[in-house]
């Protein structure tokens, strides 16, 4: 996937870091707005853009999974990919917009089954 367009450079060049920078902070919005626009509509729009600005962010030093999680939304998962890990809580939610729930979840009802229950998943 090219990620030019995200001004997004490989690990180790200078400004790697996405967030380093005011051009880096570009970057994380452009993949965030990228993403939106593969939602399935599970989730009210600012929910989902607030729960993919927090796993982005979460990501912006895991380049390979954050290049294998904007490849997998933006073809539809076409391609095998990586898996996409983030940290774990000790209950293994994930609080975003003050609502609680396991990742998992919350990620699959935006870009995969809109109408997932949380006990649907395990």
């Amino acid at each position: 996937y090219d990620y030019s367009g995200f001004g997004i450079q490989a690990a180790g060049h200078a400004g790697s870091n996405l967030t380093s920078s005011p051009a880096g902070l570009d970057a994380c919005a452009s993949i965030v707005h990228s993403l939106m626009c593969h939602r399935k509509g599970g989730e009210s729009e600012p929910f989902a853009k607030r729960a993919i600005e927090s796993l982005v962010k979460k990501l912006k030093d895991k380049r390979d999974e954050l290049e294998a999680l904007v490849n997998a939304i933006t073809t539809s998962g076409a391609h095998p990919s990586k898996c996409v890990t983030i940290g774990r809580t000790l209950d293994g939610r994930l609080q975003v917009a003050g609502r609680k729930g396991f990742p998992h979840v919350m990620y699959a009802k935006i870009w995969r089954w809109p109408d997932l229950h949380k006990n649907e998943l395990r």
